[in-house]
């Protein structure tokens, strides 16, 4: 639908930026959110990982560019690539650099709204291009319903996949502009540009741009195969291009990769994963629901591509076309393979259907399909619009059980919406600047309020609290010594939620947890055999050291520990994981609000010894023992440092007594509490550990004499080792029962001869007394000294191949020990170490993508000089 009635160019472009800002901004206000309230739009993984990887990336850029490369915050130290790879690379990041840590908030809500911004106006400018006679009222309204689109409002959080939202616009302009003008220079930046800021979505958008290629030189006359394969030629030769300009990047980010996502294992069925005609439910706004694919785009994108099919300005082929590519991108959203593919053949956790920002940019492509080649919409249509759209609401409310936010006011809201949409496209050929002015009141108030309501159900954090949490972590921090703090590792008994284990990049100490997509798999399993929490096998996302033990404390360089020692009520600092009584055998250097600071007897990031660690072999399931086999390794002895306790029954309450003496807890019928009590005897000077498996912690609520309940996170799948009191003779721990099934095995319990630990502790202590190791970033150096030939260097430092070390100025190779660390083999007498970290394939990246500039280069005045010649210039 045309008007001689345009708006300039340059105007359009400036309110397809800021109308949909200015609507966001204005739910925002009105839901109170930061700064116009207390509430932080920090939800889900914002609130758990980014909003600290934005502390990091100030941090990196401000004043510490070492850790570009490799950060000791990310676990106990990895690659960096990976992370900037997936979470950082975007430009509009630089916009954090003007806001300080304490106002991460605020530049939280102005990276989202120019985001939001940015991708009206790409899409602005891509309906432009597409057709400039059309009524550009109508192209805003179209570009603004991208822009705040449902998948937009509700995945917002995962502000990186953004990036792919605000480029899409672009990269099919230069799809369009291969196919018609045969030139391909912007659709090598823009994807480039995707790829760069992150490789996830670039895979998703890639595989959409194949299919619009397809779909849109489709549209054209008279294609032969020798105008096919030219243009596929120029499709697939810029696409190589954008490729290698990204390698500098994706090259050793593959490699990172390769050591943490592409491990894990992925099954799929050959099932539909629901009912295909539920998405019929999700066309309806005014709720969030993210069960299933999110597809909300406004009523007034949703007639006009429903009125596409049926418009008769459009040949029938034309209209097959595109109906078998919307087909076949409905039932993707539903089938399990195709999701599986969409998400890089990894399923994905918590966001289920990631990829959907192509469909939605699809129905609006289709819809602006539609106004193009519309004259009126005929009575017959208007009938049937809503008479669809009533069937659709009839639907929704047969199967609302299925959509737990799902309400009335959603349901006849989004109809009455429609069918006012729908009467004011009816009118819309009449060219009254009323009925425009209408739709844009219509269209405006549906996207806010649908953004206004989705927000009802996503839990946002309180940036109060938040605030107060780490000007609360950060008083305790500045009691460590500088020098302790930046060369050897701090962790804590507390976390500021039970999922937020990036305290150590938020701010900048090096740890021992860490939550991250691009976690490296060797940690993880090293954490799992040792009895610290990671995620299960198929989704290692997080390491967390919140329960460690003395021996490990010492071992992996953890010289300070922090642990709530006070109970105020009032302050953010709270023990929401399990309490560590073992930090008793540590002197409290002091107390800062409800933080009280342990100072242990933790070896240097890199020590000497003369155990033979090389020969040292870990199993799974064993983490007591595991811990034992490294503690002899390192020390070269065979002292029983831990010792299995045996664990008596002493009370029992609605249990199966001969089942109970088989080991095995089997409840008997009845509504009453079913308990076991478990005793056993150890002395004072021991401390005492729990080794448990993951069956009892989700099953089963175990309490010790002091009334702590012993938990942690069920999705573990490993036994996990967990201080408890130790109340001498007759300790207790009572176990109550969940369910069936559950084996006393299950629970292990072992006493600790610390003060025969800390003896021979001192042994390694004074032969590395003189050991100066310095940590900055992506190096580490310094002097260590060994007593006698052939002993170890051993750092407890990942194993990773970018690592180059030289000893006394030659470079040397090292050896993986403990399935996770390294080591390397020294004659006696004074050692100066010095230690590099460069991403491996960093410099095969940067190379090609010099080429790949120079081929963009060479593409750009190859253009040129066609152009000139068909001109005759």
């Amino acid at each position: 639908m045309t008007s001689n009635r345009r708006l300039d160019k340059k105007i359009i472009y400036l309110f397809g930026l800021v109308f949909p800002m200015t609507v966001f901004l204005v739910v925002l206000a009105l839901k109170g959110v930061h700064p116009f309230g207390s509430t932080a739009l920090f939800s889900n993984d914002m609130d758990e990982q980014y909003i600290a990887f934005f502390s990091y990336y100030r941090r990196v850029l401000l004043s510490s560019p070492s850790q570009f490369l490799y950060s000791f915050s990310n676990g106990l130290g990895g690659n960096m690539i990976g992370i900037w790879a997936y979470y950082l690379l975007s430009p509009f990041n630089l916009i954090l650099l003007f806001f300080p840590t304490n106002a991460t908030a605020t530049a939280v809500v102005v990276l989202t709204t120019l985001k939001i911004g940015f991708a009206g106006l790409s899409m602005t400018i891509l309906l432009v291009h597409k057709n400039r006679k059309v009524n550009r009222l109508l192209v805003l309204l179209l570009s603004n319903s991208y822009a705040l689109m449902s998948y937009v409002i509700n995945y917002n959080s995962n502000i990186m996949w953004m990036d792919a939202v605000v480029l899409l616009p672009l990269v099919i302009l230069g799809v369009e502009r291969i196919i018609d003008r045969n030139k391909g220079v912007l659709y090598s930046v823009t994807l480039a540009l995707v790829i760069i800021t992150n490789y996830y979505t670039a895979y998703m958008t890639a595989i959409f741009v194949c299919i619009y290629f397809i779909w849109y030189l489709s549209l054209k006359k008279n294609v032969t195969f020798k105008i096919f394969a030219s243009k596929g030629w120029l499709f697939v030769r810029n696409s190589m291009i954008a490729g290698i300009i990204s390698a500098v990047i994706e090259m050793p980010n593959l490699y990172v990769l390769s050591q943490s996502k592409i491990q894990n294992q992925t099954s799929w069925s050959g099932n539909f994963l629901y009912n295909p005609l539920l998405l019929l439910v999700k066309t309806i706004g005014y709720y969030y629901d993210d069960t299933l694919p999110i597809i909300f785009v406004g009523s007034f994108a949703l007639t006009l591509f429903v009125l596409y099919f049926f418009n008769q300005n459009i040949s029938k082929k034309e209209r097959a076309k595109t109906g078998l590519i919307s087909l076949v991108l409905w039932l993707s959203a539903c089938y399990d393979p195709t999701v599986i593919m969409w998400h890089a053949f990894q399923r994905p956790i918590g966001y289920r259907y990631q990829f959907m920002f192509v469909i939605g940019f699809w129905i609006i492509v289709i819809a602006f399909r539609s106004i193009e080649n519309l004259t009126r919409v005929s009575f017959k249509s208007l009938v049937g619009l809503i008479e669809f759209f009533v069937l659709i609401v009839i639907f929704a409310i047969m199967v609302r059980k299925q959509f737990t936010l799902l309400n009335n006011a959603a349901l006849f809201g989004t109809l009455l919406t429609e069918i006012i949409v729908v009467f004011l496209l009816y009118y819309l050929h009449r060219n009254k600047p009323l009925i425009v002015f209408g739709l844009i009141v219509v269209v405006s108030f549906q996207l806010g309020a649908n953004a206004y309501f989705s927000y009802n159900g996503i839990a946002l954090a309180n940036n109060t609290k938040i605030d107060a949490y780490y000007n609360d972590l950060n008083l305790a921090l500045k009691r460590i010594p500088k020098d302790t703090l930046k060369n050897s590792r701090v962790e804590k008994t507390f976390l500021r939620d039970s999922d937020k284990l990036n305290d150590s990049f938020q701010m900048g100490y090096n740890g021992g947890s860490v939550y991250s997509s691009t976690l490296q798999q060797s940690v993880a399993k090293f954490y799992r055999i040792i009895g610290q929490p990671s995620r299960p096998d198929n989704m290692n996302y997080f390491l967390s050291y919140t329960n460690g033990t003395v021996p490990m404390d010492t071992l992996l360089g953890f010289s300070y520990i922090f642990g709530q020692t006070r109970h105020d009520k009032k302050s953010p600092i709270m023990n929401n994981i399990e309490s560590r009584y073992d930090l008793k055998t540590y002197k409290k250097l002091s107390e800062k609000k409800n933080v009280g600071i342990f100072k242990t007897d933790a070896l240097p990031i890199a020590f000497v010894s003369n155990g033979n660690v090389g020969d040292v072999k870990l199993r799974n399931n064993t983490a007591i023992y595991n811990q034992q086999k490294i503690i002899n390794g390192v020390f070269d002895n065979k002292t029983t440092y831990f010792k299995q306790l045996k664990v008596k029954v002493v009370k029992s309450q609605n249990v199966e007594k001969e089942e109970l003496k088989r080991g095995q807890i089997i409840r008997k019928s009845g509504n009453g509490k079913s308990w076991v009590e478990l005793s056993v005897n150890t002395s004072l000077s021991k401390l005492v550990y729990a080794e448990v498996r993951n069956q009892l912690l989700a099953k089963a609520k175990l309490t010790t004499d002091a009334g702590k309940v012993l938990s942690f996170h069920t999705l573990i799948n490993n036994p996990i080792v967990l201080s408890i009191p130790n109340g001498g003779k007759d300790t207790i721990i009572r176990m109550e029962v969940e369910q069936d099934n559950l084996s006393l095995s299950d629970l292990r319990l072992f006493e600790f001869n610390g003060l025969r630990y800390k003896k021979d502790l001192k042994k390694v202590h004074a032969e590395n007394q003189n050991n100066n190791i310095q940590v900055a970033g992506n190096k580490v150096s310094g002097t260590l000294k060994a007593d006698q030939n052939n002993e170890s260097i051993i750092l407890s430092i990942p194993f990773e191949k970018g690592w180059q070390m030289h000893i006394d100025g030659e470079q040397v190779k090292y050896s993986k020990v403990f399935g996770t660390f390294m080591a390397v083999k020294v004659k006696k007498g004074t050692h100066h170490l010095e230690m590099n970290y460069v991403p491996p394939y960093l410099a095969l990246g940067f190379i090609m993508s010099i080429i790949g500039i120079l081929l963009l280069v060479f593409e750009f005045f190859y253009e040129r000089k066609r152009q000139d010649f068909w001109r005759g210039n």
